[in-house]
């Protein structure tokens, strides 16, 4: 799994053999549940999955995980 900041957000990328995880997100890591991430959707780009997420906010920020 690789990170990288851009302009406009981050981008996850993962293998292609990969298939099959789902990407969640919460504000808080002590607390609450972890929610599907609807939108956006992974696409295939370059044989490897990739996702980009919006540019995080310092006050309240939102932590990402994939899982399967």
């Amino acid at each position: 799994i690789s990170l990288n900041a851009l302009p406009s957000g981050l981008t996850l990328t993962w293998p292609l053999a990969s298939a099959g995880f789902t990407m969640q997100s919460r504000t808080n890591l002590a607390l609450g549940n972890w929610a599907n991430v609807a939108s956006p959707m992974p696409q295939i780009v370059g044989g490897q999955w990739q996702v980009t997420i919006p540019v995080p906010n310092d006050t309240n920020p939102t932590f990402y995980r994939l899982v399967k």
